[in-house]
């Protein structure tokens, strides 16, 4: 003998749910559901009953997937089913309806919370700090759906790169350690809340491309921050093209000297356009300088233009000195100023001061060139003192 169900009278929990495996995902095992009669028996023959699911307790999260399933042979199969929420939800229960017959439930699961220590976020407390002074940079942890984690607590280890070399060749420091310059610093920042601070301090005034990475996050690096730092007021001065000598006696230099107004890191005050940098001789040769001794900051920078010497013979390491104010003087480097040439040549006259034949016929018609121009025009005589030829113009 075998009886045949009845009329569908109920629901029973045919299969129950398991918790996603991961914040967010679908439940782990999927539910299934019987339409059942009076007497718990599966209503084989039915093939139309829809069931539905839905979220049964108050805890915050939602539901996911398809919440309606058509009973088949009296099985009503759900698929894809999941959860998301922001932070770890106990006793997440699904509830099961259909018409009216009577609400059954599945069972109480546990919804884990986001992946924690998965993203990290960088901000500056400016982008255009003052070179050498501290710029407070705030890291902020996150978990998978891009929240704070409040669970991120304690002393952590924090690389930074990107960071470059001042003029006078220091770097700075980030949370008190100094930066080292292989160009990567190790650094340990204490979180509290998911959030870490530490100052930042960069001695070089142009901008540098920063990087932060944390160990033991899912993705370590942070975001870059572009810090350009501002020069500090005008400590010195520094020689950014230097003297090259007279390329003839009584010439001017044959480059001419600019010098930069820097910082206490020797970067360029670009925002400078008044200080007054004054050069003069520094050695102890005989020659004097020529031109405008004088030469006015811009834009950080004090450009001479006519800047020469006149001396009588070869002078050696002769060598300029600019001051200006209270800075420390700072020099040239020493060239050597050519001597005074003069030339005699016969055949009464001429302009090419390549030749330097000294004429020994008395009487003989020459020119007087010096440095280049005809001085004189005469005769020449030539005569012996004390086992030296003299010639004498006239």
């Amino acid at each position: 003998i075998t009886p045949v169900h009845t009329a569908v009278d109920g629901m029973k929990v045919n299969q129950d749910i398991t918790a996603p495996s991961a914040n967010g995902g679908q439940f782990a095992q999927q539910p299934k559901v019987n339409a059942v009669d009076e007497f718990g028996n599966i209503c084989t023959s039915d093939n139309g009953t829809i069931i539905t699911a839905s979220k049964k307790d108050s805890g915050t999260w939602n539901l996911t997937g398809t919440t309606t399933a058509t009973v088949s042979a009296g099985v009503a199969t759900f698929t894809d089913l999941g959860a998301t929420n922001q932070a770890q939800v106990d006793n997440a229960q699904l509830a099961f309806n259909s018409g009216s017959l009577t609400e059954i439930t599945s069972t109480a699961v546990t919804l884990p919370a986001p992946q924690g220590a998965y993203t990290v976020a960088a901000t500056a407390a400016t982008t255009e700090p003052t070179a050498g002074t501290g710029n407070t940079i705030t890291l902020t942890v996150k978990d998978k759906l891009g929240n704070t984690d409040t669970n991120y607590d304690g002393n952590k280890s924090v690389t930074i790169t990107g960071y470059e070399a001042a003029p006078d060749t220091t770097y700075g420091s980030f949370g008190g350690t100094t930066l080292e310059a292989d160009g990567s610093t190790d650094v340990t920042v204490t979180f509290t809340d998911g959030v870490g601070t530490a100052d930042l301090i960069l001695n070089k005034a142009d901008v540098q491309t920063i990087g932060l990475s944390i160990s033991g996050i899912n993705t370590p690096a942070t975001n870059t921050l572009n810090i350009t730092p501002v020069h500090t007021a005008v400590d010195g001065m520094k020689v950014n093209q230097d003297i090259t000598a007279p390329s003839a006696n009584g010439g001017q230099f044959a480059q001419q000297p600019k010098v930069n107004a820097v910082d206490e890191f020797g970067n360029i005050c670009t925002s400078d356009n008044g200080t007054i940098i004054i050069a003069s001789k520094k050695d102890s040769g005989t020659w004097n300088l020529t031109g405008t001794t004088t030469a006015t900051v811009s834009a950080g920078v004090a450009t001479f233009t006519d800047l020469g010497a006149t001396n009588q013979a070869q002078v050696d390491n002769a060598q300029l000195a600019f001051n200006s104010g209270s800075l420390t003087e700072i020099t040239s480097t020493a060239v050597t100023l050519p001597e005074r040439k003069i030339y005699y040549y016969s055949g009464g006259g001429g302009s090419d001061d390549s030749l330097s034949t000294t004429t020994t016929d008395q009487s003989s018609d020459v020119s007087v060139i010096v440095d280049g121009k005809i001085q004189y025009a005469g005769s020449a005589i030539t005569s012996t003192v004390s086992g030296q030829t003299v010639t004498k113009i006239s």
